[in-house]
């Protein structure tokens, strides 16, 4: 019981580090530095240096026991195309939170990926999608959730998807990170490898590295000098919003039969019934022993930072 106590409270510990270095660090370098000194593939490998700093010390510290758990497994060719295929079917769901939160926060991520459109498809594809999915997955499906694991799968997941998305730092980002943090956890056990997030992770985030790719070459074949911006009313936004719920749902039940296709495939539907099941009474054996002051002072830090980014 102790150890599961301590283990949480270790990984609050590290989150509330990591947030105290992704929080100060850039506020203190800002006094260098100009928004215009830093392009998005600057901040990309400044961020990861950030969290994966942290995360490296609690490994050190721990003497590598946090990572014991962490499944390295190899996925089979077969599960490899149907989590890139659960992936791509995400995507609409993906796009209907992102237009959800943009009603009531700024969407920054937009915003950075203009500087990306007149950069190499390699160069975006490194940077935007190779390393955020390995280093992040490592840091928070791997270090984090199995931390929060023992006090329970399915609320390591919420936890760990939670945090996932508070460490992007914006209220827009927070609302889908989330969502797709606790479905990455789940995926890492309906498939018994860090890998499958991994690959999840890399497929969502070609998409927007796709999306770029297109946007340059509009842009070179346009001229960018004819370039127009055209901005929607409120009612065009609602009904392009209802629009995308409808198709949000369609391909959000299709994921979700591929999902059960996945642990079929890993041959892990029982263990996925298990956790699934409500009122396990081991999760419920531990349901206090998350919540520690560290994890709601980092949790508090980031909320008031994103505040203050939005609103101030």
């Amino acid at each position: 019981m102790s150890r599961r106590k301590n283990n949480c409270a270790g990984v609050n510990r590290l989150f509330l580090l990591i947030m105290c270095s992704m929080i100060f660090v850039p506020l203190a370098a800002a006094r260098f530095l100009t928004p215009a000194d830093i392009d998005i593939y600057d901040s990309t490998v400044f961020s990861a240096y950030l969290y994966l700093i942290p995360v490296l010390l609690y490994v050190a510290v721990t003497r590598g026991r946090c990572v014991e758990d962490i499944p390295f497994s190899p996925l089979r060719p077969g599960t490899i195309l149907l989590i890139i295929l659960f992936s791509i079917l995400l995507l609409p769901v993906v796009t209907w939170i992102n237009m959800f939160s943009m009603m009531f926060s700024e969407n920054y991520v937009s915003q950075e990926m203009e500087s990306a459109v007149a950069e190499p498809f390699l160069k975006n594809m490194i940077f935007l999608a190779v390393i955020p999915a390995v280093l992040e997955e490592y840091s928070v499906r791997g270090v984090l959730f199995h931390g929060y694991r023992r006090a329970g799968i399915l609320k390591g997941a919420v936890v760990s998807g939670v945090l996932f998305g508070l460490m992007h730092r914006n209220f827009n980002q927070f609302c889908y990170a989330a969502a797709l943090g606790v479905i990455f956890a789940l995926l890492v056990e309906a498939t018994g490898s860090i890998f499958a997030s991994m690959i999840a992770h890399f497929t969502i985030n070609m998409n927007s590295v796709i999306i770029i790719e297109l946007e340059s070459s509009i842009v070179m074949n346009s001229g960018a000098g004819n370039q127009t911006q055209t901005t929607l009313s409120g009612a065009e936004y609602m009904i392009m919003w209802a629009y995308d719920t409808v198709i949000a749902v369609i391909f959000g039940l299709m994921a979700f039969g591929v999902f059960v296709w996945i642990t079929r495939r890993s041959r892990r539907k029982e263990h996925m019934c298990e956790i699934l099941h409500p009122g396990e009474a081991r999760n419920e054996e531990n349901s206090s022993r998350i919540l520690t002051p560290s994890l709601a002072a980092g949790v508090f830090i980031c909320i008031v930072y994103m505040i203050i980014l939005e609103f101030v």
